[in-house]
């Protein structure tokens, strides 16, 4: 479940209303919430509210986009390490540039619909390295569902097809003093 801030109130006053934990709990159903770590008030007071209401009663993940977590605010409220203390699983959106962005509204302006982000990095009229990026960021995010698959599903052991994992090399690390480029002739 993803609470957007602006509708918080309304939708933990429904659930308050409908009595939706003590029917999850009946039900056998642990809810996963979406909490995204941003630094605007609005998200964080909207993560709180939403905190408040299910507190231990749901698992959790936060999300990170860069596009709205510019900065560690987030990180250093008390509700940040109320979630530290769960050891709740941070999902990090790869950034995006607006040439891609860009690319995608004008192609779905151009085909008057919305396309989704696997539609969209399959369209040929999306420029290839575009459509790259866009592949980019759906593997690593599915990387991370992968990672956090135990709060997503009743039992990690049904996937099927693993996410393909990048096997990084870590680059031998030169300085400035020992590099043959920068030495002066």
């Amino acid at each position: 479940m993803d609470f957007p801030a602006q509708a918080t109130d309304f939708l933990l006053s429904a659930a308050k209303h409908f009595r939706l934990l003590e029917f999850f709990e009946q039900a056998h159903v642990r809810p996963t919430l979406l909490i995204f770590a941003a630094d605007d008030p609005t998200a964080k007071e909207s993560a709180a509210d939403t905190v408040r209401f299910f507190g231990d009663n749901a698992d959790y993940l936060l999300v990170q986009n860069p596009a709205r977590f510019k900065t560690d605010e987030f990180k250093r409220t008390a509700l940040w390490n109320w979630f530290e203390k769960r050891a709740t699983p941070v999902l990090r959106l790869p950034t995006v540039t607006a040439v891609t962005m860009n690319g995608w509204e004008a192609l779905e302006n151009k085909l008057k619909r919305y396309l989704s982000l696997d539609q969209a990095r399959q369209q040929k009229e999306l420029h290839e390295l575009s459509r790259y990026e866009l592949t980019f960021l759906r593997d690593r995010f599915l990387v991370q569902c992968e990672d956090a698959a135990h709060r997503l599903l009743p039992d990690a052991g049904i996937i099927q097809k693993r996410v393909e994992r990048l096997h990084e090399t870590t680059a031998e690390k030169i300085d400035r003093f020992s590099d043959p480029f920068l030495a002066t002739l």
